[in-house]
């Protein structure tokens, strides 16, 4: 009579299970909706989130109320792509050729509209073969009384403006800075390349022909925009290049005292160039798919790499280990409790806990460039099928099929319902560990996003001198005394 009771004692609903498999359950939900957060908090991920239709209306609103700089660069940087387009293609020529003169007509705080109108007019000349000798004639209308012109490009006044629409439509900071600068691209590089070279040439060609008047006015005009265009605000490949072309313009003037001062101004800018791509070379490339320069707050961005990386990792683990808790869940639930002690099931969890986050930080350790390489997947909500190609989501499924090969493992019939209660309670108990760390991880991550973010965002205003320091500005002092009118 006294052995019929024990299996329906035994049979009870064990409170301890319940109560570890109900917290779990709990902790990986909030777990699961902050890392949910979290990766569609990444700069990708905000970026495919947006609509286009509602992109395209933020910036038709911007820019019907934008300032009358902003309105200004934005044709000029319309023109620059346009003559980018016009090196390639004889009929993207044709067409700039009749609009560029109503694009620089609407500009009256630059004259950069003037020498975009010059340089069109240079090359429908070098596509009809036209001696360089017989330009200047085309050219001088647009050229003269420019040797005190203003040459800005505003593409700073531009990126602000481009920011503040993405920043409208909930785009964080940093990404929304970064996103602006994407959006303005890089289209005036091509033009000053084209521009300075062929009006050096001009330049001789009319000395030779001794209208030195021409030749000092050509020149002027180079020596004012390029310098310009080193010392203001815009991007990091315009201004390099910019400095690059003045450099050998300085470099390849006759000997002189004035030609010892151009020297040394021409070494000052090699030196600016090399110590900002010394700089950049040591720097990280991000990983975060917006794109592929030098992180600009290298700290910061580590610390929200390793705690995305340890923050997928644990939370993946979690997933794991808690499908198989599920599975088997239901043997620590009704088994009698005396299988597997809530105490030894814990101690099983730590050590099985150690073991996973220490492979996780070796991984880091020492191949952080894979995981890096598969942060660059995308990982929005519409591309779900990508995820399990990442190597910490599918190790942490491995950890499932260790814990099911355990399960299924021969063993005598007898120890089988035991060593199930053992198995279920371990995997229970670091279910709740792993998913606990998991929301730690993962919180600790937005906080290191919201640091990159506010870093990214202030230095990507002036991404020269967040990558080159504030060393390499002092460097510049001599080209802003520098006067380039020709005597």
């Amino acid at each position: 009579m006294s052995s019929d009771p024990q299996p329906n004692r035994n049979r009870r609903v064990n409170v301890a299970a319940l109560t570890v498999l109900v917290a779990a359950a709990a902790v990986s939900a909030l777990a699961g909706w902050s890392a949910l957060g979290l990766w569609q908090g990444l700069p990708y991920s905000q970026i495919k989130a947006l609509s286009g239709e509602e992109v395209v209306a933020a910036f038709r609103a911007a820019s019907l109320s934008a300032p009358e700089q902003v309105r200004e660069a934005w044709l000029l940087t319309d023109v620059g792509k346009q003559f980018t387009a016009a090196l390639r293609d004889e009929a993207a020529l044709e067409r700039l050729s009749g609009e560029v003169a109503s694009y620089a007509a609407g500009q009256t705080r630059t004259q950069l509209g003037r020498l975009q109108q010059a340089a069109t007019r240079m090359l429908e000349r070098e596509r009809a073969a036209t001696p360089i000798e017989l330009w200047w004639p085309a050219l001088e209308p647009y050229l003269t009384g420019l040797s005190q012109a203003n040459f800005a490009h505003f593409e700073h006044e531009l990126i602000v403006a481009w920011t503040d629409v993405y920043r409208s439509l909930g785009v964080a900071p940093g990404t929304a800075c970064r996103s602006a600068r994407l959006h303005v691209g890089h289209h005036h590089g091509p033009f000053l390349q084209y521009f300075v070279t062929r009006l050096r040439r001009v330049a001789e060609a009319e000395e030779q022909r001794d209208n030195l008047a021409a030749a000092q006015t050509c020149r002027t005009i180079v020596r004012r925009l390029l310098r310009q265009w080193v010392l203001d605000r815009g991007p990091p490949g315009v201004r390099l290049l910019a400095a690059d072309l003045l450099a050998d313009m300085l470099e390849a003037e006759p000997a002189s005292t004035a030609a010892s001062s151009a020297s040394r101004l021409a070494r000052d800018l090699h030196a600016w160039r090399a110590l900002y791509h010394d700089n950049a070379r040591q720097r990280p490339v991000e990983f975060l798919r917006l794109t592929s320069e030098p992180s600009l707050c290298p700290r910061e961005y580590e610390r929200l790499f390793t705690w995305l990386a340890l923050s997928t990792w644990t939370c993946a683990a979690a997933i794991g280990v808690g499908v198989l808790a599920l599975l088997t869940g239901w043997a620590w639930l009704i088994r009698g409790r005396g299988d597997a002690h809530p105490l030894g099931a814990f101690i099983t969890a730590t050590i099985v806990t150690v073991v996973i986050v220490a492979t996780g930080m070796l991984w880091l350790l020492f191949a952080p460039d894979t995981i890096r390489e598969d942060f660059r997947r995308d990982w929005s909500l519409t591309s779900l099928a990508e995820w399990w190609r990442h190597p910490l989501v599918s190790a942490a499924l491995g950890i499932v099929l260790v814990f099911v090969a355990a399960l299924i493992r021969r063993t005598p019939s007898g120890a089988k319902p035991a060593r199930l209660v053992r198995l279920s309670a371990g995997a229970s108990a670091t279910w709740l560990m792993l998913a606990a760390l998991g929301l730690v991880c993962t919180l600790a991550a937005k906080a290191a996003q919201t640091a990159y973010e506010r870093a990214t965002h202030a230095a990507a205003l002036d991404p020269i001198q967040a990558v080159a320091g504030p060393d390499a500005d002092r460097l510049l002092d001599g080209l802003r005394s520098w006067d380039p009118r020709v005597n």
